[in-house]
């Protein structure tokens, strides 16, 4: 909740990060913290905008990120908004809820094309005590096209505190 919360605060500000993965996640204060690391690659939506663009864009052929928790669009070098790091989130999740990855491929080639056709192993073939709504809010974050996702960080940070309530 806390990492979607602070994504929510960093797009709210413009800010996509486009490159969320365990590296880049920091847990302090005995696990209670989490805290979002390396924003050396994230990119200003507003300034893209003001010079032109719609979202956030990388040069063309340009990979930007770690291949293994790029977002759809991440890896086809389209436009980029928030809803990639909340892609990216989600391949987290999965990750750390099922103690594999979510795609596999060896090769930035292949990874690109599990990202972009494929869908993970389902969790409830992996983790089958896994809750529903958990389930469900990992696979929304996993959808291909941006607008089957999540709005915004802020929707995550409620759709996973109401699924921990409802425990």
């Amino acid at each position: 909740r806390q990492i979607a919360g602070a994504l929510d605060y960093a797009h709210g500000l413009g800010v996509v990060h486009r490159d969320i993965k365990p590296a880049n996640i920091m847990l302090c204060g005995n696990g209670r913290i989490a805290k979002i690391l390396d924003f050396g690659i994230a990119r200003m939506m507003e300034a893209d905008r003001r010079a032109g663009e719609t979202a956030v864009r990388t040069q063309f052929g340009q990979v930007v990120g770690t291949p293994r928790y790029m977002s759809p669009e991440q890896a086809f070098g389209l436009a980029l908004d928030h809803r990639s790091d909340l892609f990216s989130l989600g391949v987290v999740l999965y990750e750390l809820i099922t103690g594999q990855t979510a795609f596999a491929g060896t090769s930035v080639a292949t990874l690109a094309l599990q990202i972009t056709q494929r869908d993970p192993e389902p969790l409830s073939r992996v983790v089958p005590d896994c809750p529903r709504g958990l389930s469900h809010i990992i696979q929304k974050l996993l959808a291909k096209q941006p607008d089957k996702r999540f709005a915004s960080g802020g929707e995550v940070a409620d759709a996973l505190r109401r699924e921990q309530e409802a425990f």
